[in-house]
């Protein structure tokens, strides 16, 4: 079996950061298996198409809430799970702004990138943009979870994501930062319909 154009970016993504910092090497969460990640996200009545079910296997996101693109957190299932919950109801009552099934993959701060989980079976779906902040509608940023992750890459591989090295006593951590209009030159070209 052939590997996935999804799997090919995260494994690339992953090659490169350990390359640069071997730091990478132990941030990243063992995956889980198919049917724990259908069990998890059907208890939310979410269902996870095959590229949330893939980035899952690949790795059960960071440790704490350590990044391999600027400032948004790639988070286990058990902890995005939790913030789909957190996010759907504010003070006891349903937040009118986050619509039931959407399954939030990435954040930073009030910032999300997120899924529509809330319907069967589908093998691709749009990836939105969101600010809770805001409270505006929802934009499309990529049209698959496959195209996001290979202008990550690509980010990484050309040089337009770096990363800083923070030396802190006791506290191990390394920083991604980037050249913002490069990264929406290489994020338009995955994207070309985005209004993000």
């Amino acid at each position: 079996m052939s590997m996935s154009t999804l799997r090919k970016a995260l494994d690339e993504i992953y090659i490169i950061l350990c390359e640069v910092d071997s730091y990478f090497t132990t941030i990243f969460n063992p995956g889980l298996i198919r049917t724990e990640i259908e069990e998890f996200m059907h208890g939310f009545e979410l269902y996870p198409n095959e590229e949330i079910c893939e980035l899952y296997q690949w790795s059960n996101g960071t440790q704490s809430e350590e990044t391999f693109f600027p400032s948004y957190s790639f988070n286990s299932l058990a902890e995005n799970l939790d913030m789909y919950e957190m996010l759907r109801e504010v003070d006891g009552y349903t937040n009118q702004f986050w619509k039931s099934g959407w399954f939030p993959i990435c954040n930073c701060d009030d910032s999300y990138y997120f899924i529509d989980c809330g319907n069967s079976f589908t093998q691709l779906s749009n990836v939105y943009f969101y600010r809770t902040d805001i409270g505006i509608d929802a934009t499309v940023a990529f049209p698959s979870l496959t195209s996001m992750m290979q202008g990550i890459a690509e980010c990484h591989r050309e040089g337009i994501y770096l990363v800083e090295r923070l030396d802190i006593p006791d506290f191990p951590y390394s920083l991604v930062t980037c050249n913002e209009v490069d990264e929406a030159r290489i994020f338009a070209k995955y994207s070309p319909e985005s209004s993000c």
